[in-house]
């Protein structure tokens, strides 16, 4: 449930967030639906509709924001991080290469999960086989390109 009011201000907060991605206004359509003919301190319950809308904006959010014809720096950034130390460096490269890379860029998120403290000590104590840290049924495969330049 909200109050008309209370839609009224995130109408008017998406309509900001919107203005220069005009054709995502066609997602607010609920939320006006919602409040015709209401006063603001009325209290509605939000239909599944309208719940999808609110949902579907959140999501698409980082869209109307991001440019997306932004162009590829010719840099190289890489960190990495342990449970002891942390480090970052960057390197300039051609244009074309940091393209090339970040077609191939790694993508960690699809495996990465935290150890059990005995994991992690057994890892600090090189005693955890490579296998062990990854999820069930998810292998650790690199790209040839990174093979090669870690090589």
């Amino acid at each position: 449930v909200a109050t008309v009011g209370l839609l009224q201000s995130l109408a008017g907060a998406w309509v900001s967030v919107l203005q220069f991605r005009r054709r995502m206004m066609c997602l607010l359509d609920e939320i006006y639906l919602a409040q015709h003919g209401r006063e603001p301190h009325d209290i509605v319950a939000l239909s599944p509709a309208l719940q999808s809308e609110l949902w579907l904006l959140c999501c698409l959010a980082p869209l109307a924001v991001t440019d997306l014809r932004a162009q590829t720096v010719g840099s190289v950034y890489l960190s990495d991080a342990s449970e002891d130390a942390k480090a970052s460096v960057i390197s300039d490269v051609p244009t074309e290469f940091a393209k090339e890379l970040h077609r191939h860029s790694l993508v960690r998120g699809a495996w990465s999960k935290l150890l059990s403290p005995w994991k992690v000590w057994l890892k600090r104590h090189f005693k955890l086989h490579e296998s062990d840290a990854l999820p069930d049924g998810v292998p650790l495969v690199s790209h040839p390109l990174w093979t090669k330049l870690a090589g």
